[in-house]
């Protein structure tokens, strides 16, 4: 179960890195979706899409948090922090720009 919440907690954190980092939902950055050409229509639609995720990210990372130990929130930080800096490493083999 432990293994369970672990991988749970690993996917919605590293989700939400990839949105800030990136802007956008699911690390689709603002210059990405500039590049489709986007209708106005369109930009509204994925504007209220990541607005909502951003609220329900919020509200499942409170639940998290009162799954969690203080010992793990303090072992997911630190992997979210090694994670981030990783990730900003231009050469990093997360790291692409297709």
């Amino acid at each position: 179960m432990k293994s369970f919440l672990l991988i749970i907690c690993i996917c919605i954190c590293t989700g939400a890195f990839a949105q800030s980092k990136a802007g956008g939902a699911g690390g689709i950055g603002r210059e990405e979706l500039n590049s489709l050409k986007l209708s106005n229509e369109q930009k509204k639609s994925i504007e209220a899409l990541m607005k909502e995720e951003q609220i329900l990210h919020k509200i499942n990372m409170e639940k998290l948090n009162k799954i969690l130990t203080e010992e793990q929130k303090k072992k997911l930080a630190e992997w979210i922090k090694k994670k981030a800096q990783e990730d900003s490493t231009p050469n990093s083999k997360n790291h692409t720009h297709d």
